[in-house]
């Protein structure tokens, strides 16, 4: 199976790192698309999910968490699942990871969930 931009993997993690440091987050899917040049991130739930995969095998919150939908203010997947509606449990779980988030990279950011 090939995933799309896996060739773009670190770059798009970068760009996820650099709008996290710089407190440049929740972002739109389709923001952060025109940020890196892919028209509203389509195609890139793989890689997107090899990121976060990758972070947490690190022991790193996943940044992932910052792209969100315009429609419900949430990532369009949460805990594996599509989250188009997201649930109690996972508007919960978005909530603790962008805590996470902001307590391994940036302490003093609001959360965007509170």
């Amino acid at each position: 199976m090939t995933i799309r931009f896996l060739d773009r993997k670190e770059e798009i993690r970068a760009a996820l790192l650099r709008a996290v440091r710089n407190r440049a987050f929740p972002q739109t899917y389709e923001q952060f698309g025109e940020t890196i040049g892919i028209w509203r991130m389509r195609g890139t739930k793989q890689v997107l999910d090899v990121i976060a995969k990758e972070e947490l095998d690190q022991g790193r919150p996943d940044i992932t968490f910052i792209l969100v939908s315009a429609t419900s203010g949430y990532p369009s997947q949460i805990d594996g699942f599509p989250a188009r509606r997201p649930s109690a449990s996972q508007r919960a779980s978005a909530k603790s990871m962008m805590g996470r988030i902001i307590e391994y990279y940036c302490r003093d950011a609001a959360s965007p969930h509170a």
